[in-house]
């Protein structure tokens, strides 16, 4: 495992900095629905039955919803091969499902949702592309029958060192930024 990848999980198995994290980098209308300040570490995995090194490890916390009606899961999947995947999607897809399937093997009265998180930190421009463009040569009509679903993707490399330093943590930010030039030591 990487040390990169190591630190990642360490930092963020604080909850303070995971609360700082995903108050940074959530979408709009999941900070709206969410109650960040209760969040915490679910103790869960759903890594199991994937194959080994697909990804470095998930890091998932529960998250109850600001109405008290549930809670859901977020899911930080940390890409450790720090390069492009074109068929990430394929992967985040069979981790998913595999959540899913968990859930119903412990016998879940209902079941949680899960959103995916994926960070990235290599040194390559990368937007992952969804699962309807892998069959953009074939007629729009078939693509009501291939699974779409979003994910959140955040490339570290994307944010300025001015946007790294406004996150308001300075641990958090410091950490980022080492991240984000991992790949440019003279950078760094």
């Amino acid at each position: 495992m990487p040390a990169h990848d190591k630190f990642m999980k360490a930092l963020l198995s604080d909850l303070e900095m995971a609360r700082d994290y995903f108050t940074q980098f959530l979408p709009e209308p999941l900070k709206e629905i969410v109650n960040l300040s209760a969040l915490s570490h679910s103790g869960t995995s759903f890594i199991s039955g994937m194959k080994e090194g697909e990804f470095f490890a998930d890091m998932v916390f529960e998250c109850p919803l600001k109405s008290g009606q549930g809670k859901l899961y977020l899911s930080i999947l940390v890409e450790h091969k720090s390069f492009k995947n074109k068929y990430v999607y394929i992967q985040l897809g069979r981790y998913l499902f595999g959540a899913y399937e968990q859930q119903l093997k412990a016998k879940s009265e209902s079941l949680t949702p899960v959103i995916p998180f994926l960070y990235y930190h290599g040194g390559e421009v990368w937007h992952p592309e969804n699962m309807h463009q892998f069959f953009r040569d074939y007629p729009a009509v078939l693509l009501d029958y291939i699974p779409e679903f979003k994910i959140i993707f955040r490339n570290v490399g994307d944010y300025t060192e001015e946007q790294l330093l406004q996150l308001g943590n300075a641990m958090l930010a410091s950490a980022l930024t080492t991240q984000k030039y991992s790949h440019d030591p003279t950078r760094l």
